[in-house]
């Protein structure tokens, strides 16, 4: 009996991660041609590397930097179905992909080497206005 519950068990989750893993469908695509997400990817790259910067440090900035990503980024798999084979779409496609790991990784490191600098900046004081030469 318990071998026969554990055996239905296994078969059952086995079933759903399969179904899940292979057969898993998104949402389709609100761009109908590969131009068209192509330059909505290249475009959700630039709103995120203008997210990115702050005061609060690499994590937080590339928190910013993701989360401005969306929601384009997140038909970045149907995009590519669109782009199809070709090899000048799928070459275009590539380029995207590899800027916008290039621009997460500019804003992991600009965030380490200048947030401590901003943040020394925005505390320091003012200095008076110097008087004018008579």
């Amino acid at each position: 009996m318990f071998y026969g519950l554990l055996g239905v068990f296994v078969i059952s989750v086995t079933y759903q991660i399969t179904r899940q893993v292979f057969f898993a469908q998104g949402d389709p695509s609100p761009y109908p041609t590969c131009d068209e997400g192509l330059d909505a990817l290249t475009l959700a790259i630039a709103r995120a590397r203008d997210a990115a910067p702050g005061l609060d440090g690499e994590d937080a900035a590339v928190t910013r930097f993701r989360e401005a990503l969306l929601p384009e980024w997140g038909y970045r798999a149907d995009i590519g179905v669109r782009c199809g084979e070709g090899r000048d779409p799928r070459a275009a496609l590539d380029a995207i992909d590899r800027l916008r790991y290039a621009e997460e990784h500019a804003a992991r490191r600009e965030a380490h080497e200048l947030a401590p600098l901003r943040r020394r900046v925005e505390g320091a004081p003012l200095a008076a206005p110097k008087p004018s030469a008579p």
